[in-house]
């Protein structure tokens, strides 16, 4: 029996992996599947591999899996631009993208329930809405795509624009926000080193001469290390539960029944009336806690509908997105929220890529496998850069990969305008998109080789520093 957690997940991995290559390898060897799996679509036809280069599913699962685990978000937001941008169409782009968000999230809410970090009653909640705005979404997909193949291109392309800028907004000043707050505690720290030990002062030194010599003896007092390490210390890991905006109160405040019981990242202020403290019993004020930790259940459904409406048009699993909304704009509380978002990701992912994607045809098994063994790898290179990495270059590189997608998507649409029938110069487009590739691959480089280079800059000066210590021993 197999209790330790590291081969659960290698035996979860070896299975995903035979399902998808079985999946692959038995058309190929002339094993029929049934017609209603797909129809005239169907998700087992490999394409033309000079279509789509073999390196590029694996490339962008890699990169999705690095911004994924780094993030602590999907990650996805890259990878239906990665595969539009060489030929994908953007319907069956967003289908192999479910899958691999599936299969992540997944695997992450079945290590979280072992854990017990997921709250079932509001995750059923996040559930249900995010499946019921997906599948109406693909519904509205499908049809577009029937009617005109370059036009739904379009309209996904310009579904992924909206989405980002919006969060580019969000992402953007919480980067220079970070940024600014990391400079100013090292400044801290270096004003309060310089006050208390400062030999090379000469105004100091200056002073000095009309001081009793006994006096100058005394030892400087050192710096009060405790007062400035925590706060370096909260610049140096992930901001999980970072500050609410003003709008978190106001939707904690709607009176709308019914209730979910979630922690709010809120402060909560005991009743400050005049009462004594023995004249508030603590079981009153464990009910007035209750109440400051609920939140009312129409405006989570209201967004969930709205997240898995997009999801399943652009392919994001609305971890990047969702996460921030939840935690910043509900106040709910980040370290709680991790468990009920993949748990609602991984839910309602599951729904759309069996009973949608898949039964209509619109996954590709070839890109799936790609994408899938990228992530597998990415997502581990990802979390170890975790341990060498600032948060607020974190958000600076997803901010950079963000502003490049959107964009390659901008530069894309004239060349989908003239498939769909436009008078537009082939040249001007085809120079247009191909320029929107590059881009794409060089803000996504510059991230993902920033990740990889800080986690190998970290462990070996982590191999330095023990070398160090064994050498002084």
């Amino acid at each position: 029996m197999l209790t330790n957690r590291i081969d659960i997940r290698i035996l979860l991995f070896i299975t995903i992996i035979l399902t998808v290559f079985t999946a692959t390898a038995c058309p190929a060897a002339g094993i029929p599947f049934p017609d209603n799996l797909g129809g005239k679509f169907s998700p087992y036809a490999l394409p033309d591999l000079t279509d789509l280069p073999l390196w590029i599913p694996p490339l962008a699962g890699l990169a999705a899996g690095i911004l994924s685990a780094a993030a602590g978000t999907g990650g996805g937001f890259m990878v239906v631009p990665a595969l539009m941008s060489f030929g994908v169409a953007g319907i069956y782009a967003v289908g192999a993208e479910m899958f691999r968000i599936f299969i992540f999230t997944l695997v992450q809410t079945i290590r979280l329930i072992i854990r017990k970090k997921v709250r079932y009653i509001f995750s059923g909640v996040l559930s249900i809405g995010t499946a019921l705005g997906g599948f109406t979404g693909l519904w509205l997909s499908i049809k577009i795509y029937m009617g005109s193949p370059p036009g739904s291109n379009i309209f996904i392309s310009l579904m992924i624009v909206m989405w980002l800028i919006s969060y580019a907004f969000i992402i953007v000043p919480d980067f220079r926000e970070s940024a600014a707050r990391y400079a100013a505690a090292l400044r801290l720290e270096k004003e309060k080193s310089e006050k208390y030990i400062n030999p090379d002062n000469k105004a100091d030194e200056e002073k000095t001469e009309n001081i009793n010599p006994d006096e100058t003896e005394t030892k400087p007092e050192t710096p009060p290390e405790q007062d400035i390490k925590p706060q370096i210390e909260s610049f140096e890991s992930h901001q999980i539960n970072e500050e609410p905006w003003d709008v978190a109160k106001k939707i904690r405040g709607i009176k709308i029944f019914p209730y979910l019981s979630f922690p709010s990242s809120l402060k909560f202020y005991p009743p400050n009336d005049g009462l004594k403290e023995n004249e508030i019993t603590q079981e009153e004020l464990n009910t007035l806690k209750k109440q400051h930790d609920r939140i009312s259940a129409l405006p989570v459904f209201l967004f969930s509908l709205a997240g898995g409406f997009f999801m399943s048009l652009i392919g994001s699993g609305g971890l990047i997105f969702g996460f921030t909304i939840l935690t910043r704009g509900f106040a709910c509380l980040g370290s709680a929220m991790i468990g009920a978002d993949f748990t609602r990701i991984a839910i309602s992912s599951g729904f759309l890529t069996i009973g949608g994607f898949g039964l209509k045809g619109f996954i590709t098994i070839y890109s799936v496998s790609g994408l899938i063994l990228g992530s597998v790898a990415g997502v581990h290179i990802g979390g170890h850069a975790l341990e060498y990495i600032k948060p607020h270059k974190v958000k600076g590189l997803i901010s950079l990969t963000i502003i490049s997608v959107i964009i390659n998507r901008l530069l894309a649409i004239p060349d989908y305008l003239r498939l769909s029938g436009a008078d537009l110069s082939y040249n001007l487009c085809s120079t247009l998109n191909e320029s929107g590739r590059y881009i794409l691959i060089i803000g996504t480089g510059i991230a993902v080789s920033w990740f990889i280079y800080e986690l190998f800059t970290g462990i070996k000066s982590k191999l330095a520093g023990r070398a160090k210590e064994e050498a002084a021993k």
